[in-house]
């Protein structure tokens, strides 16, 4: 949904017929089209930590035996927490080189095409792709979850909002004046922006972990219930023995004889109700005892099975999302408004916020009745080719744009309408 919304707003945009109160604020503010790159890092985050968190389960619940029955073990080296950290800054380089490699083909086909640019959102040479690299790459020397994740986050939102407001960084990236011979002021807004981009990714990495481990809790919680509603239900409907109140002087005598009879007597009558063998008898008693047990509810369960953990979901997340909207409204009267720009603290958990409050909404929806993306097309498949998506639709939107040049201010509602129809057809 993320990346469709992407897609129709960065061609939208250039069009007359698009409301200006969607677009990016120039410094401070908010807008629609201001969610988009910092939902993708936080999105980008809590995928990565769910990820992480789910197979560290999986290996966790995973005994690994030797011969005799003993857990065996390998030899492990000892590495120092820098040696450690600088491994995985070079894998995360790694990985990030095709973005650096999308960053300096679209630099160069900006450039050598006079292409319109605006400066004001990551400078002159700096773009998204860079962005991307670069908080992919530091991310990995991050914790991957539990509080030492919480604390790295809280840690880098501050320390950036320090140098915003004390360290004077914030006025540098908000004025127009640029030193053509300094390549950092040049791309100041991009260079500035990047620890705030890197907190709201490590926020997802909070999310995502905080959702595995409030869902696995729910989970386990609705389980447990599930099963003593079961076992309460099979011991109020197991048979009870018949016993006669007698004095506690009365001798207990029994015929034998008249035992025997009402034996036979219940024999007979058995074969003559149900015809068959008396094993037969038996399992169509035993049976039709279990599925009478299976037909009905369980004693003391008002709610289908799962229906606790979910709504234990949903009070986690309407909770975290009040809070959030809080401390949004607490760093814009305190501190300062929302950048974009400067992916400041406000910015940040503006963007968590509303982070949470999809993620509350679609679990609403399935809980609703909705068939979420089953039996979709779309959704699913732009999902697994997120890059690709994205790539082809900056493509068309400068075709557009080279064919149309500044004729897309002038164009009409109903066109500007059709225009974009198609070009999502495209995609």
């Amino acid at each position: 949904v993320l990346m469709i919304s992407t897609c129709v707003a960065i061609l939208a945009v250039d069009f007359r017929a698009f409301p200006r109160a969607y677009a990016k604020a120039e410094v401070r503010g908010t807008g629609l089209m201001d969610v988009g790159v910092g939902a993708f890092m936080l999105a980008g985050g809590c995928t990565a930590a769910w990820r992480a968190a789910a197979a560290h389960a999986a290996a966790a619940n995973t005994l690994v035996v030797g011969s005799g029955g003993k857990q065996t073990q390998g030899l492990e080296v000892p590495v120092s927490w820098l040696a450690r950290a600088a491994r995985r800054l070079w894998a995360g380089v790694v990985q990030g080189a095709p973005c650096w490699v999308l960053w300096a083909g679209r630099l160069a086909s900006v450039k050598s095409l006079n292409y319109q640019e605006h400066v004001g959102e990551y400078g002159v040479h700096w773009n998204f792709f860079a962005t991307v690299a670069v908080v992919a790459s530091l991310a990995r020397v991050a914790p991957a979850s539990g509080w030492r994740l919480v604390a790295a986050a809280v840690a880098v939102t501050v320390a950036h909002q320090a140098a915003l407001t004390l360290g004077g960084l914030g006025a540098w990236a908000a004025s127009d004046a640029r030193d053509p011979t300094s390549w950092a002021s040049l791309n100041k807004e991009g260079l500035t922006s990047l620890p705030g981009f890197l907190a709201a990714y490590l926020w997802g990495s909070v999310l995502g972990w905080a959702l595995h481990a409030v869902g696995t809790a729910a989970l386990q919680t609705d389980n447990t219930r599930t099963g003593h509603a079961h076992a309460s239900h099979a011991a109020s409907t197991r048979p009870k023995s018949r016993s006669r109140s007698r004095p506690a002087s009365a001798p207990r005598v029994r015929s034998r004889s008249r035992s025997r009879s009402r034996r036979r007597a219940g024999r007979e009558q058995e074969q003559v109700q149900v015809p068959g063998s008396s094993r037969d008898v038996a399992r169509g008693r035993r049976e039709s005892r279990d599925q009478t047990q299976c037909s009905q509810i369980p004693a003391g369960s008002s709610q289908p099975v799962g229906m606790h953990a979910v709504w234990m979901v949903l009070g986690s997340l309407a909770v975290a999302d009040g809070m959030l909207w809080w401390l949004v409204a607490l760093l814009e009267a305190k501190v300062e408004r929302v950048s974009r720009r400067t992916a400041n603290a406000a910015y940040v958990v503006w963007i968590a916020a509303l982070a949470v409050a999809v993620v509350g909404l679609l679990v609403l929806g399935q809980v609703m009745g909705s068939r979420g993306f089953q039996g979709q097309v779309t959704a699913p498949a732009v999902s697994r080719a997120m890059l690709p998506t994205f790539l082809a639709a900056n493509l068309l939107t400068g075709a557009v744009n080279l064919y149309l040049g500044a004729g897309t201010l002038v164009v009409g509602d109903s066109a500007a309408r059709a225009i974009v129809a198609v070009y999502m057809l495209c995609i």
